[in-house]
């Protein structure tokens, strides 16, 4: 929250999350699609107690080269139909710019094939969402909806955190949310100014409700809000870097539902060493491009003046992570019953609104053996020609196809298919399908 911070000794504590920029590739029509990879592993604990990152260079598995049915094999890099990522130097956040996948029947004839394989297409239905949930529980959540000031939630008026505690009652009241799969982490730690435990990151990794469907967890999220009363400063980075390893574990542990980490803040870092915006921004941007990649819904509350100070905070928050949303910002000036609601729809529509940019491998039948090598995945536009998306090796292997691309988790035993950001952009009123017994046409390792 927008309070002022102590001007004491502050230790620098930030996850370790390595990446590297890969810059943009030339494309014989356009720019072919640039990239930025993190590699992330689990952390050990730091000296100072912060969890830190060990990063290491990886790949991730690499694809074997397909063979077409006309026995050409097919290793060649299309012609760039699409555009390129942006990288915005000042701020970090960047922007993804579509790319096109290359037309079925070119693909085809790329292998000496005059059409694409009928093979057996299931659409791709994308993965449900899990949130990770950060909760700003810093001072100001004290302080009445629409006021920039602790006295004005005197005589009675309803204060944010009376708001919050509110709007997840409704979410957990909504019939349609008994699926939905949640955990709660508040920031700061301890609701003093303290930067032992403040600034600590392995503190925010484990939250103080671990993830579970809302049916089960639901009260004791409750509970645990009722037993958090606003107080302290707002560590952003340190309480971001944690919730982030705890994402990234979860990921792992279970990858048939995707987790997202959602923070509802105001927008404005007040401690630790790391209390810059582009701070904020950097280690959001490195969770959304890691090798287990996070991405990040922004949720700000606040006065509608504090909001108007914080909206291009909070519009570089969204974009570094990688939801392809904006902030979305709570109507204060509305009255404290229309926020509640306002954030109950917010959270109930980010959890039922899956990511299009990962799904699920589900064969045809129960009894469908799946060859890792006879996947194809297309694209079907509302409006033009089938589209193919090429095999890439890997996530690092995105900025080498201009035409975009996805690859599976596992290429031995996949259980999801992920597309590279450019391919993400384009899909729109179409569908995604993926083809089974079908080799791919293009292959970019």
């Amino acid at each position: 929250m927008r309070e002022l911070a102590n001007e004491g000794h502050m230790t620098k504590h930030r996850s370790r999350l390595s990446w590297v920029n890969v810059g943009l590739m030339a494309g014989s029509l356009a720019l072919a699609a640039a990239a930025c990879t993190r590699v992330q592993e689990d952390d050990p604990a730091s000296g100072t107690g912060g969890g830190t990152a060990t990063s290491k260079t990886g790949t991730g598995s690499t694809a074997s080269t397909a063979t077409g049915k006309g026995g050409t094999t097919a290793t060649t890099t299309p012609t760039a139909t699409g555009g390129a990522t942006v990288a915005t130097t000042g701020t970090g956040t960047g922007t993804t710019v579509a790319c096109q996948g290359v037309p079925a029947d070119e693909a085809a004839a790329a292998n000496g094939m005059a059409t694409a394989c009928n093979g057996s297409s299931v659409e791709a239905e994308p993965l449900p969402v899990d949130m990770i949930i950060l909760m700003d529980r810093s001072i100001s959540n004290g302080y009445a909806v629409g006021s920039d000031t602790a006295t004005a939630a005197d005589a009675g008026k309803t204060t944010r955190w009376q708001v919050l505690t509110s709007a997840m009652a409704g979410l957990m009241g909504n019939p349609a949310a008994a699926s939905i799969g949640a955990s709660i982490t508040f920031f700061n730690f301890d609701g003093t100014s303290s930067e032992t435990d403040n600034c600590n990151a392995a503190n925010y990794a484990t939250p103080i409700v671990p993830l579970g469907l809302l049916s089960t967890n639901g009260p004791l999220i409750l509970d645990a809000m009722g037993k958090k009363a606003p107080a302290g400063l707002t560590p952003t980075v340190p309480a971001l870097t944690g919730a982030f390893q705890y994402a990234m574990k979860a990921k792992q542990a279970d990858p048939a539902r995707e987790k997202v980490v959602v923070m509802i803040s105001d927008g404005f870092p007040t401690q630790c060493s790391q209390r810059s915006p582009s701070d904020v921004v950097n280690v959001i941007k490195e969770a959304s491009t890691a090798q287990t990649p996070i991405r990040t819904f922004i949720i700000g509350i606040g006065s509608p003046k504090s909001m108007s100070s914080a909206k291009f905070n909070l519009i570089n928050y969204a974009a570094a992570g990688d939801t392809k949303k904006p902030p979305f910002v709570l109507d204060e000036a509305a009255g404290a019953d229309a926020v509640a609601t306002q954030l109950t729809n917010v959270l109930l529509n980010i959890s039922k609104s899956p990511l299009a940019c990962v799904f699920d491998v589900s064969p045809p039948d129960a009894n469908w053996v799946v060859d890792p090598e006879r996947v194809m995945f297309t694209y079907k536009p509302s409006v033009g020609a089938l589209q193919e998306i090429p095999k890439v090796a890997s996530a690092t292997t995105c900025d080498k196809s201009p035409n975009g691309g996805w690859y599976f988790d596992n290429p031995v035993t996949p259980t999801k298919i992920t597309v590279c950001p450019c391919t993400c952009s384009n899909f729109g009123a179409g569908s995604a399908s993926v083809v089974y017994d079908c080799k791919p046409n293009i292959t970019i390792n």
